[in-house]
């Protein structure tokens, strides 16, 4: 996650990016990056991340080559109401997820899994 954390906080810099979406936006990568390898074991591909500003808006990519398909747009949203004892362990990272970005997106195409999201940066 490291290499990943540098990436962003490189391109926050030179694209003269505020550093509280950058925060945000390692967050959310965090989490969709740990699903993939996790629900996407098997791959001997990196995965690919691509970041694009434009006019206020950031728009992300995460692309993992050679897997089998994982919607991640159809995960069910956990309940957040009941007592922590009664809630089931995962979801939340997703559910979070959803809550911080725009545009959530799967596309499942020749065995790559793409997931896309945009961010505002004002």
């Amino acid at each position: 996650m490291a290499s990943i954390f540098s990436f962003v906080e490189e391109f926050f810099v030179h694209e003269d990016l505020v550093r509280e979406k950058m925060n945000l936006l390692c967050l959310v990568v965090e989490d969709l990056f740990t699903n993939m390898v996790k629900y996407n074991k098997g791959s001997p591909s990196e995965i690919r991340l691509r970041l694009q500003h434009d006019a206020g808006r950031l728009n992300v990519r995460l692309t993992d080559f050679g897997v089998a398909s994982f919607d991640i747009t159809v995960v069910a949203k956990p309940i957040t109401d009941l007592p922590l004892e009664q809630r089931r362990v995962s979801g939340l990272g997703l559910h979070l997820t959803r809550q911080i970005v725009y545009d959530l997106r799967y596309d499942y195409r020749n065995g790559d899994a793409h997931v896309s999201f945009s961010m505002p940066l004002r």
